[in-house]
């Protein structure tokens, strides 16, 4: 028993050295792709490019409402004048045919309304994710490109942060540390800015 012990133990020096000789070798490097993402030059012209989008096509929305409205008033309005006492029967007839006319073309303006808006959203939601998903795939390559020309053994990405299990709401950070990481974040953004508009050179606000 006490040659198992000797040998276990004597295999357990051998052995540690190489392990954190290895472990030293390791090279960490460390990126928030929330900031580098949101500092990206072509990012900001993404985002303003959506906006002026979401701008118009609220406004076409807010005109088919309007449109909206003024139906139901009108059909508000010949309803009353339906029901009023003093109408013959020939009147009153002429009255409830145009209610029923009314009514018809309510019905098709809510349809139209509901499909003119449903589009509007599906094809801004379409569009921002192709031109994110875009930005993300041209920075995920930058990071892999310096990752293997830095001679990087990980890269963590410290801005993610997961759902709790247990408590509904809450986010938990995905990394809660990295022992001697390189956060190479900066770089990134000078790398990645380098050829953007004068406004944009700095890494802060683009103009509006």
């Amino acid at each position: 028993m006490k040659r198992l012990l000797l040998a276990a133990i004597t295999a357990s020096l051998m052995v540690s050295p190489t392990v954190q000789v290895h472990a030293q070798e390791l090279k960490v490097g460390v990126v928030d792709l929330t900031r580098v993402i949101t500092e990206y030059y072509k990012f900001k012209e993404a985002r303003n490019t959506l906006q002026d989008e979401a701008s118009k096509a609220q406004k076409e929305i807010n005109e088919a409402l309007a449109y909206g409205q003024k139906l139901r008033e009108s059909f508000n309005k010949i309803q009353q004048e339906a029901q009023d006492p003093i109408l013959n029967e020939q009147l009153k007839q002429k009255k409830l045919t145009e209610l029923r006319e009314k009514q018809q073309e309510a019905l098709q303006w809510d349809r139209d309304f509901q499909d003119l808006r449903q589009k509007r959203q599906k094809a801004l939601a379409d569009r921002q994710g192709r031109m994110f998903t875009g930005i993300r795939e041209e920075i995920l390559v930058l990071v892999k490109a310096k990752a293997e020309r830095d001679g990087y053994s990980f890269v963590l990405e410290k801005s993610v942060m997961g759902a709790s299990p247990k408590i509904p709401g809450l986010g938990i950070p995905l990394m809660l540390h990295a022992e001697g990481g390189i956060d190479f974040s900066d770089e990134l953004i000078v790398d990645l800015n380098k050829n953007a508009p004068a406004e944009d050179a700095s890494g802060g606000e683009a103009a509006e």
